[in-house]
């Protein structure tokens, strides 16, 4: 893939609920201090963008970028309600990683933004990421979280803010990528040199 350095910042606050919701604040995803185009507008202040490069290529080589796209967590309609909708997200996440040029040559950046930590990854998005080389993090994640537990006012979207970020590739194992977490408010970064 060639020498490079990918930076990549994002983070997640206390979001009240609101019609509509606010504006997402997506991440800032540098390759050699070069941003990253910003991908579709996810219509949400909470989700994940997905990038996926061949891994034959440079990084930084423009025909090695597959896709860049930012995926936004749902409300049922009408409500402030997204503990029956938020699974949908990592569905979506896992189609495209599926369905992206050959599976065997991905190298994949998974960023989270305005993520609510009781939003943790679906069994088959857990075991996909760990594959692609997630670990620990990944892992204290799902077991220290109340997955869809969702505070009950009328006035909450996210009330514990929890970000993510993964380096990772396909054929890469349990712990050979980058991961960064927090269940926290505030920014989140991971620079990632290879």
């Amino acid at each position: 893939m060639g020498s490079s350095t990918i930076s990549i910042s994002t983070s997640s606050q206390v979001i009240n609920y609101a019609t509509p919701l606010p504006p997402a604040t997506l991440p800032t995803i540098t390759i050699d201090g070069t941003p990253l185009a910003a991908p579709n507008n996810p219509y949400s202040p909470t989700g994940y963008q997905v990038v996926i490069f061949n891994s034959t290529k440079p990084v930084t080589d423009p025909t090695a970028l597959l896709a860049n796209v930012a995926f936004g967590v749902g409300n049922d309609p009408g409500t402030n309600s997204w503990w029956n909708t938020y699974q949908y997200v990592y569905s979506n996440m896992l189609s495209l990683i599926l369905n992206t040029g050959n599976i065997d040559e991905q190298f994949l950046l998974i960023v989270s933004f305005g993520l609510d930590n009781n939003m943790p990854p679906t069994n088959d998005m857990l075991s996909t990421m760990l594959n692609l080389g997630a670990n620990g993090q990944l892992q204290k994640w799902e077991t220290t979280c109340d997955p869809g537990s969702q505070v009950g006012n009328a006035n909450s979207w996210v009330s514990y803010p929890a970000s993510y970020i993964l380096v990772g590739s396909s054929g890469w194992g349990y712990g050979e990528g980058e991961e960064a977490y927090q269940n926290t408010a505030g920014p989140l970064s991971l620079n990632y040199s290879f």
